[in-house]
């Protein structure tokens, strides 16, 4: 495995955060279609109203009947859905699939300062397709959060979207909550009110594994959602620096049409966050649990650090057009210590029953 040499801590603390953007981008792929005070953290909702003078006692009248908020699996983001949206089986949020609206939820690893940052960036965001119509600084709870009105086109249709970045504990919170322009008269007001409203716990709601890997001997999980897992060496997460071994997993959010399969693998394989200059690929197909697959390996260079990096992508395909996305990375002179382990995990892959 490849040594690095710490010539000050300053340059360290570069290299973390380098890993960290690799790991966090991977994550917002399946959030944007492609990270607070210690009393911030104890608060879990937001302090009740105060009574205004002159208004019936409590006593005297009757309370209305509150949503119920829903907890979203894996995550510390807990809200009341607008009507019409059922919790989603393949990510963590809420969908309706009749209007083609969503909200994802998606927690980050590193702090919030880094993720809200390229969201106060309107040229970062245009670059992604976005279009900032707002951008306001909001409470939740204890907590400052960063709420952002957007437009972006997708596949032809226009669509709206507001994004929330909040803190929450050991790490980001980042929500979407998307949706048509034709229906954003019947959308805009409850998906903003949804966002506003909801609550981030002490601790995380419990979700289960929708899938298992071959058998690791130096690599286990640092961060689990169901928009992504991301395995690393023990007590790194969040720590490690570029060049260290790291393996992620990722469903889709959304469907995409049969066909094409291998240039969709390398389309995906090229919006890997921090690789460039991708070279000496070599492209397979093959079937995994049962599913087609695409695998790719290929040399890539480090953004960052300009670093020769080895990555291995396989890409699994369902019959109703979900898929699955593996990628392992490592630097390109550790490949032949860490490829045996990254494979007997991708190959061991398997989609587990979910009740």
């Amino acid at each position: 495995m490849r040594s690095y040499s710490t010539h000050s801590n300053s340059r360290s603390g570069r290299l973390a955060q380098g890993w960290l953007a690799t790991a966090r981008a991977a994550l917002l792929v399946g959030v944007l279609g492609l990270v607070g005070t210690p009393s911030a953290q104890a608060q879990d909702e937001a302090a009740p109203p105060t009574p205004v003078a002159g208004t019936p006692s409590p006593s005297s009248q009757k309370p209305p009947i509150a949503a119920k908020r829903i907890p979203v699996p894996g995550t510390h983001v807990a809200l009341v859905p607008p009507a019409g949206f059922v919790k989603a089986e393949r990510y963590s949020g809420f969908g309706d699939e009749k209007r083609s609206a969503s909200i994802l939820v998606n927690e980050l690893p590193g702090p919030y300062e880094a993720t809200v940052s390229g969201m106060r960036d309107d040229e970062k965001l245009a670059s992604r397709g976005m279009t900032v119509v707002s951008r306001e600084d909001i409470k939740i709870g204890a907590r400052t959060a960063l709420l952002l009105r957007v437009m972006q086109e997708a596949r032809g249709i226009e669509m709206e979207r507001f994004i929330l970045v909040a803190p929450v504990p050991d790490g980001t919170a980042l929500m979407s909550a998307t949706f048509r322009v034709s229906d954003a008269d019947a959308l805009r007001a409850p998906m903003e009110k949804c966002l506003r409203e909801l609550t981030i716990s002490k601790t995380r709601h419990p979700d289960v594994m929708r899938f298992a890997l071959g058998k690791a001997k130096r690599l286990e999980i640092g961060h689990h959602t169901r928009v992504g897992t991301i395995y690393c060496e023990p007590g790194t997460f969040g720590k490690s620096k570029p060049g260290a071994p790291l393996v992620i997993v990722a469903p889709s959010v959304s469907k995409i049409a049969a066909g094409e399969r291998v240039n969709f693998a390398k389309r995906r394989l090229a919006a890997t966050a921090q690789m460039t200059n991708l070279r000496d690929s070599a492209v397979k197909e093959l079937r995994v649990d049962g599913l087609e697959a695409v695998e790719i390996t290929t040399t890539a260079t480090h953004a960052g650090t300009s670093d020769a990096m080895f990555v291995l992508q396989l890409v699994l395909f369902e019959e109703d057009g979900n898929y699955w996305v593996l990628q392992a990375m490592v630097a390109a002179n550790a490949r032949e210590d860490w490829e045996p382990e990254f494979r007997t995990m991708i190959d061991g892959f398997r989609r587990l029953p979910v009740e």
